[in-house]
């Protein structure tokens, strides 16, 4: 596979160039499918592997585009290359005009190219080092946007053993019970609950499965430590919600 490496960061413009981390590239180009040619004049023709080729591209307004009045085009090498797609370009063309620049630099990889034959081939596709969400940085004491501030997760309580009925000393753990209210039916019962499968659960409990469970519960991870645990010696079982209620139906 042919690559090329990007100029080190000493022989890249002071401002302009939009500053992200390296080996990144989060944002697609689109419409690149109508210029070939030119990615092809910065990273060669087709190869039996296809390309992966980092270069510099530019970004910048395209105000005499009669399809969005918002367009931003891709350049590389002064060719155009493609767009940023509708839902990126006006972010960008809003920062640029708040810090005052025509247009910016940024990191670019190209790929795709493979050919096995004439007729079975890759388009080529480009990436830019542009974080699709945040501040944009360009350089030079330019930025523009807030940093988003993520809500913060709160962690479910897992009910808490009432300390006394027929499941007293049973450490259960589930999979799929986000929205059951088993849990809280067994700490009744004085069940513990617990996170996930450990050295001391006894019974891991399919929430909405039964017995023969499907393909995509036997991959879960859960039931997988507890099957290694089961076939170690570990006294612990796996149950179907339904299955384990009439087990346990005369509690």
């Amino acid at each position: 596979m042919r690559s090329s490496i990007e100029p080190p960061p000493g022989r890249l413009p002071k401002a302009g160039h939009i500053q992200w981390r390296s080996g990144s590239f989060p944002t697609a180009v689109v419409g690149e499918s109508n210029y070939q040619r030119a990615i092809m004049a910065e990273c060669g023709s087709h190869t039996r592997y296809g390309v992966e080729h980092e270069c510099l591209a530019t970004v910048r307004p395209d105000p005499g585009n009669r399809f969005d009045a918002n367009a931003v085009e891709v350049l590389i090498r002064g060719q155009r290359v493609g767009f940023l797609s509708r839902e990126e370009a006006p972010r960008m063309k809003e920062a640029l005009e708040a810090v005052g620049l025509a247009s910016a630099t940024c990191g670019a990889r190209i790929n795709g190219g493979w050919r096995t034959n004439q007729h079975d081939q890759g388009h080529f596709g480009v990436r830019l080092a542009i974080p699709g969400w945040g501040p944009l940085d360009f350089g030079g004491g330019l930025t523009h946007g807030e940093k988003r501030q993520w809500p913060k997760k709160e962690r479910p309580t897992r009910p808490v053993s009432s300390g006394t009925g027929p499941l007293l000393g049973r450490r259960i753990a589930f999979m799929g019970a986000h929205q059951s209210k088993l849990p809280e039916e067994l700490a009744a019962l004085g069940a513990t609950i617990v996170a996930g499968v450990g050295k001391t659960t006894t019974d891991l409990i399919i929430v909405g499965g039964e017995p023969p469970f499907t393909f995509g519960e036997r991959r879960s991870r859960s039931f997988e430590i507890a099957k290694d645990a089961a076939a170690s010696g570990q006294p612990i079982r796996i149950w179907g919600e339904d299955e384990f209620r009439k087990a346990h139906a005369a509690h």
